[in-house]
């Protein structure tokens, strides 16, 4: 039985959709946002050079890449095939309360230390 498969055709600009192997062209890609190294990656359908990192972006070039269609696949891929960054489509509850509670933590710090005179 014969693997189903998905296929990307990305350009300079496009932002990778799925985790996946080159299997054809050349680009250069930043990676920095998904592996934290600052220096772009050069892939090609090279084996060592050919792993394609959901969410990153084509910098130069172009690449078909492929991925199997199956439950390897990470839902957050299935989900951003129409594009954007996978699982970031929105920010996290958690994330958004935590940046409330130190914006409130900021404003009642400052009222304290201002004193009365700021209440009035």
């Amino acid at each position: 039985m014969k693997t189903r498969t998905i296929l990307a055709i990305v350009h300079a600009g496009d932002r990778i959709p799925f985790d996946g192997t080159v299997v054809d062209g050349l680009a250069t890609v930043d990676e920095s946002a998904e592996t934290g190294v600052s220096t772009p990656a050069l892939l090609d359908a090279c084996v060592g050079r050919n792993n394609a990192i959901a969410g990153t972006l084509v910098i130069e070039g172009w690449l078909k890449i492929e991925s199997p269609l199956d439950g390897r696949m990470r839902k957050s891929n299935l989900d951003s095939i129409g594009g954007g960054l996978p699982g970031r489509t929105r920010p996290s509850t958690r994330a958004a309360l935590v940046v409330l509670l130190v914006l409130l933590v900021g404003l009642l710090a400052a009222a304290y230390v201002g004193g009365p005179s700021l209440w009035h």
